[in-house]
């Protein structure tokens, strides 16, 4: 079958092709609601190895986390928001990070420009007049 053989021959993770075939038949199962087709040919579709990971999970000791929960605490205070908010932030590309390994990295000078850039940007509510005196 060509989209079974489309699959396979991606190069990702076995977990990313489930996904992405899983993603096919909830498209043709909209199809098939709305009368456009009268069968789900994703149905016959197999991916090899889907269900299996490509490498296992590294898990975090206590002493791990203590040092990566202590690295996100410092930029979030810095920005007064939360540490989680903080990663979501990062892995959204929403903030300026590196990730090393496991861990996200902030530097304090990139994080005062990119709040400074953000801060200027955003128009004032009220004119200002010339003078910069509200109007």
């Amino acid at each position: 079958m060509a989209v079974e053989d489309w699959l396979n021959g991606l190069k990702l993770a076995p977990k990313t092709k489930s996904h992405i075939k899983q993603l096919l038949h909830v498209i043709f199962g909209c199809a098939m609601r709305w009368e456009l087709t009268d069968k789900n040919p994703i149905s016959l579709v197999r991916v090899k190895g889907g269900s299996k990971r490509l490498k296992h999970p590294r898990i975090l000791g206590p002493e791990e986390f203590g040092r990566l929960a202590a690295a996100v605490k410092e930029p979030a205070t810095l920005l007064s928001i939360h540490p989680k908010t903080l990663q979501k932030m990062a892995r959204a590309g929403t903030i300026p990070a590196y990730r090393i390994g496991d861990l996200w990295r902030f530097r304090a000078s990139t994080l005062d420009r990119w709040l400074f850039s953000i801060v200027s940007s955003i128009q004032p509510l009220v004119p200002l007049n010339m003078k910069g005196n509200n109007v």
